[in-house]
């Protein structure tokens, strides 16, 4: 999955960013206590390689915290920290469509928000809408097998009275099922599925030569109402697979393991390979779209790299406008040789 924008609330010094679009670079340029750090901080924890829980009591705006916090007796559930849309590959809209059900709309879009207590809501665009799953095709085919009970044939004179018994006891029992049956409005929930296995068993003991034809017509309607019925409902089932697929996001701030200086060129022809990288050619953008560096995904990993205001200078200074020192101490000396 690729994350395409993303949002953070109730973090430090954020109440709301809105939604902030994600590209294949993406930087973050503010003053400091901006709320840079705090956006990235946010976003990593999201889904971090190391398991880092957001901390309510520390990371809460501050000026809230006690008033909307504390008093409320709000519980980490309550408020929602960082919200992530990702877009969903072919492949995984494919398997997402063999998880749903005949004519449901597979989304294009995963929107998954993480809570302070570390819990996930997951949305999806377009919405699937969740269907309740009737016990009206088992009822209907309980009121066919008691209609034809009623019809049962002795196969002699002297077994009638039998045979009239047994009518009797097939058309109370499938009447007795139908009732139990119409009191559920959805069998999608293991209680329902335990009795769907119930009225299967107790079905195939109503077979014999005289009633079998009823009884598989029967068994022929329970079978695909109790498949979805241990299935459950559909979207616990999507909501389990996008979580098995989420990126997993590393927040790099030590800066003092990377070299003082960079040569862009050699930068680029190293690294295009792996990141793909589109830089405009000028010095301008590549001051802009670097000096606060970047959201930008590597072998299946997200790395989030930040900038702090502090080193900017030196960063554009010694890495950025270290290549074009030719070019600009050519300019100044035709300068002086013009004045």
């Amino acid at each position: 999955m690729k994350a395409v924008r993303f949002r953070v609330r109730n973090f430090r010094n954020i109440d709301d960013s809105d939604w902030i679009p994600l590209e294949q670079v993406t930087a973050f340029v503010g003053r400091n206590e901006s709320g840079k750090s705090a956006l990235l901080k946010a976003f990593h924890k999201f889904n971090p390689a190391t398991p880092e829980q957001y901390d309510a009591q520390r990371e809460f705006p501050r000026d809230r915290y006690t008033r909307d916090y504390v008093a409320r007796g709000s519980k980490g559930a309550d408020w929602p920290v960082c919200s992530v849309a990702f877009a969903l590959t072919d492949e995984l809209k494919a398997q997402i469509g063999n998880l749903l059900e005949s004519g449901q709309g597979v989304p294009t879009e995963a929107i998954v928000t993480r809570y302070y207590d570390g819990s996930l809501n997951f949305g999806y665009a377009p919405a699937i809408e969740e269907r309740h799953l009737a016990p009206g095709p088992v009822v209907e085919a309980l009121a066919s097998f008691a209609s034809g009970a009623r019809r049962l044939a002795a196969a002699t004179p002297d077994q009638e009275e039998a045979t009239a018994a047994q009518r009797s006891a097939l058309v109370e029992w499938s009447t007795d099922w139908q009732d139990r049956l119409k009191a559920k409005a959805d069998l999608r929930n293991p209680d329902s599925a335990s009795l769907l296995t119930t009225l299967r068993g107790e079905a195939n003991g109503k077979s014999n030569p005289q009633t079998a034809h009823l009884v598989e017509r029967l068994l022929a309607a329970v079978a695909p109402i109790l498949d979805g019925a241990q299935k459950g409902p559909v979207l616990p089932r999507v909501d389990e697979f996008v979580k098995s697929k989420l990126p997993v996001l590393i927040y790099f701030e030590n800066y003092g393991v990377l070299d003082s200086a960079v040569w862009l060129p050699r930068f680029l022809e190293d690294h295009r390979a792996h990141f793909d990288l589109q830089l405009p050619t000028s010095c301008h953008a590549r001051r802009h779209r670097l000096a606060h560096f970047t959201v930008a995904a590597w072998l299946g990993f997200t790395f989030v790299m930040h900038v702090r205001a502090a080193q900017k200078r030196h960063f554009i200074e010694n890495a950025l406008l270290e290549p074009f020192e030719p070019e600009i101490n050519d300019r100044r000396h035709k300068k002086r040789n013009h004045l």
